[in-house]
């Protein structure tokens, strides 16, 4: 299992840090097998982070009004992606498209994981319960993402 994670939150606002939540533990169940960053911002840091990889998973919290909170979405990046979907910078998009024209080196296998969250406005450093009972979930769907298979 090869492949880079790129968990994406802001720490300080409860479910919106469930992607850096979720980098953690894949960090702690693969060590050096897979690289792993945890970023604040998209777009652009995150087409960084994935290219020259083989395959790339990018973890984000969604809204709320994108599902139950905790449900996982998996949305694979081979076509437009809806720049509202993630809660950090809608760019990652273009920033895709972008370095996909200048014939960047990205992943050929590139996936979006989202987790809804129940708050993503809330100061706090606590997710909320549905949010931190899909954290395991969201590991082994990436886990299963970086081994080629579904989650």
């Amino acid at each position: 299992m090869k492949g880079v994670v790129v968990g994406i939150g802001n720490p300080y606002l409860s479910d919106d840090a469930v992607g850096l939540r979720v980098a953690r533990a894949v960090r702690a169940a693969t060590g050096s097998e897979v690289t792993v960053h945890e970023l604040q911002t998209g777009g652009l840091d995150v087409v960084e982070r994935i290219s020259g990889h083989a395959c790339a998973v990018v973890v984000d919290a969604l809204g709320p009004d994108e599902g139950a909170p905790g449900a996982l979405v998996a949305l694979p990046v081979d076509g437009p992606i809806r720049s509202t979907v993630l809660s950090h910078d809608g760019g990652l998009a273009v920033a895709v498209a972008t370095a996909r024209a200048l014939g960047l080196p990205l992943p050929a296998h590139l996936t979006l994981l989202g987790i809804v969250g129940a708050d993503l406005e809330t100061f706090g450093t606590d997710l909320s319960e549905a949010v931190e009972g899909a954290v395991p979930r969201a590991v082994a769907a990436v886990l299963a993402l970086l081994g080629g298979r579904d989650p």
